[in-house]
């Protein structure tokens, strides 16, 4: 702790959760290193920068939704993918170009495209 200025944690404080006491008081005690709770890190875009959209079919304007959360197979996870998955098939039903990514079934409509997963550039554009 001496050798060291800050200590960069690479998540949010209210995902990475708080020091401990006995953190807080070394940190205290040796009044060092610095601890910063940085945001989300995302790899930026290749120089092909929109491929994702012209590869879905959407227009940087279009509606995009997608299912935020962990990857765990809990029920209410499903719950909540399924949930997300009707909220795609409504506006794709209702003609707006939407993007699905999650544990998807088959797309009945020609303006959803689902995907399992995507590289974290392509999900970040």
């Amino acid at each position: 702790m001496r050798l060291i200025d800050e200590h960069w944690i690479a998540y949010p404080q209210f995902i990475a959760g708080r020091l401990d006491f006995l953190e807080r008081f070394k940190l205290d005690w040796l009044r060092r290193p610095v601890v910063r709770y940085l945001d989300v890190i995302l790899s930026r875009a290749g120089p092909e920068g929109d491929a994702i959209m012209a590869r879905v079919g959407l227009e940087p304007r279009d509606l995009c939704t997608r299912r935020a959360g962990r990857r765990d197979r809990t029920s209410g996870c499903r719950r909540c993918a399924a949930a997300f998955l009707a909220a795609a098939n409504t506006l794709a039903g209702a003609g707006t170009p939407t993007v699905f990514i999650g544990p998807a079934g088959t797309a009945p409509s020609s303006r959803l495209r689902c995907f399992h997963a995507l590289p974290q550039a392509d999900l970040a554009d």
